[in-house]
């Protein structure tokens, strides 16, 4: 049974098409790459599956409620006066979980530090370990994770999301880079700006 399916999805914000006749399912330990331009509407319809937006039309099933999605956002998705640590801690509910990611994501020596004080790159590792950190997700949520990371957190970023979806999470990663996923064997969608 698919973790996550989509019949018929669209979405309209002021008249305007977002995105439309979106339809697909993941299974848990599947991964599912949004692909295709700007404007495409691929963060749009990470949100309306992460729960945060209501879809226009169609049908989306989801076999948890919002809790279970761990959602990493592309922009500013951080507290900017919480220490990296609290960020980390507060969406994880697990402590150890927090300091294992933390650690992974090369965070720990920058964990008093305010969110504000960092740099882009520092600033998604915050928000890709957070979301590998939360407990109880069933979906993770990855918009443009690639973005701002080194090379060395990219291999980072591979691992994780190999060992999760191992684990049995589903993921959906919206990326222009679809040739990183490769290994990951992922299905793909690719999305065309409606107007």
């Amino acid at each position: 049974m698919a973790i996550l399916s989509a019949q018929n999805l669209s979405k309209k914000i002021r008249g305007r098409r977002i995105f439309e006749g979106i339809a697909f399912e993941v299974e848990r330990g599947g991964l599912l790459l949004l692909t295709g331009p700007n404007g495409s509407g691929k963060t749009m319809l990470l949100w309306t599956l992460g729960g945060v937006l209501k879809p226009s039309a169609g049908r989306l099933h989801r076999l948890m409620d919002k809790s279970g999605v761990a959602f990493a956002p592309a922009g500013r998705g951080l507290d900017e006066f919480l220490s990296v640590r609290a960020n980390v801690h507060c969406w994880a509910g697990d402590a150890a979980a927090a300091e294992r990611e933390l650690s992974r994501w090369g965070l720990s020596p920058l964990a008093k530090l305010p969110a504000e004080a960092l740099s882009s790159g520092q600033r998604k590792r915050v928000t890709l370990a957070r979301a590998f950190a939360k407990r109880g997700a069933g979906l993770l949520l990855l918009d443009e994770p690639l973005q701002g990371l080194d090379r060395e957190y990219r291999g980072v970023l591979r691992e994780r999301l190999g060992q999760a979806l191992g684990a049995g999470l589903a993921a959906i990663v919206a990326d222009h880079e679809p040739e990183f996923y490769a290994e990951l064997k992922p299905k793909i969608l690719e999305l065309r700006p409606c107007d």
